[in-house]
């Protein structure tokens, strides 16, 4: 049976809270080394709301695009391989998602055939959406006579460059991201929702920074961060700082700033730079004695 655009259109429209009947999630998360870090599986309806409508979204793009375009029908041969490729799908769409072998190899042939050189998500979903059934007058039945089962699979790249799922390492899984970075710069309950212009001067720092980490980068540049913070600001952007997993090179005259995050101090002089790995207090007791 080919599927045509109508079917495609149908498909889309139920996609949204009243009417999304997705059964199971299933999926990983795969780092750029090409190796899983975690799986996961989950009823949909039991998500928290913010990663239901992020997961939502997700499946939304996925029907998002043109048949013959980027929505391509897929076509098996008819050698042994094909034929065998076809049954496993078949397979583990009737298996509701709840084979983990099945899945596990589905995991591996999307990691071995996708060249991506980032974090990503494999997302797999699972649907039987009953089809409405027609009167002969044209209006949709009670009772329909037809079910159709069907899986979505879909890649996506874990850019970080806004809100989005992410892996959440303290928890082992994938979840809504944003939420925890602003309540760790102390943005809570209506706070999340004002606007960037209301913020004032400390809460624009804070933000900034939990903006940063959402990157996802490697490496954090700041130059003086805890300038005009009130103590309870600096202590949020301390423990902030200190919980990322990258490389942060900063300047600052915060003393209990620089003694509770560095690591390793570099100190520029007239005479060239002095650079020590150790906490700050041990740098200031080695350049009382150094000869340099």
């Amino acid at each position: 049976m080919n599927i045509t655009k109508g079917d495609v259109q149908e498909l889309r429209r139920r996609l949204k809270k009243t009417e999304c009947t997705f059964g199971r999630l299933c999926g990983c998360y795969v780092n750029s080394g090409k190796q899983i870090v975690t799986k996961f599986t989950e009823q949909f309806s039991e998500l928290e709301e913010d990663e239901y409508y992020k997961y939502l979204e997700i499946a939304k793009k996925t029907f998002s695009g043109t048949l013959g375009a980027n929505l391509l029908e897929l076509e098996f041969d008819r050698s042994d391989s094909g034929i065998e490729h076809q049954k496993y799908l078949l397979t583990l769409k009737d298996s509701k998602l709840a084979n983990e072998e099945l899945l596990d190899r589905l995991y591996e042939q999307v990691i071995e055939e996708y060249s991506y050189p980032g974090n990503y998500l494999i997302v797999v979903y699972h649907d039987v959406y009953d089809v409405p059934s027609k009167a002969t007058s044209g209006e949709d039945q009670d009772e329909s006579t037809e079910l159709y089962a069907y899986c979505v699979c879909a890649v996506c790249p874990v850019e970080l460059a806004k809100p989005a799922l992410g892996y959440r390492e303290d928890e082992n899984r994938i979840g809504a991201r944003e939420r925890g970075f602003l309540g760790r710069m102390l943005f809570s309950g209506d706070d999340v929702y004002k606007p960037v212009r209301v913020l004032s001067g400390g809460e624009k720092v804070r933000l900034m920074l939990a903006r940063m980490m959402l990157f996802g980068s490697n490496v954090l540049v700041i130059d003086q961060p805890t300038n005009h913070l009130d103590l309870e600001s600096i202590t949020a952007v301390n423990n902030g700082v200190r919980d990322f997993k990258g490389t942060v090179l900063f300047a600052s005259h915060d003393h209990e700033f620089v003694q509770t995050i560095a690591t390793r101090i570099i100190e520029i002089r007239e005479k060239g730079v002095l650079d020590k790995e150790c906490t700050y207090d041990e740098f200031l007791e080695f350049r009382e004695t150094y000869k340099g």
